[in-house]
């Protein structure tokens, strides 16, 4: 991007998403649409510059949208 390299990782299995990792340069945010079920973000504690904003639909598929801060 403009402000710096953006980085996105992902582990699933079996088709499930398992893991997800990102850094978001410096000076700019992120939004992230992760295709989980509600049930997988109840559990959802909060990271430090990472808000769960809600359920909706991305792209024809039910996701769980985020607000990611820089780092």
């Amino acid at each position: 991007s403009y402000y710096g390299k953006i980085v996105s990782n992902w582990k699933a299995d079996q088709g499930e998403l398992t893991s997800y990792e990102t850094v978001v340069p410096a000076n700019t945010t992120a939004t992230l649409y992760l295709p989980v079920s509600e049930q997988a973000v109840t559990e959802f504690t909060a990271v430090n510059g990472v808000h769960f904003i809600g359920m909706e639909e991305h792209n024809g598929k039910l996701a769980a949208r985020f607000e990611l801060q820089a780092g």
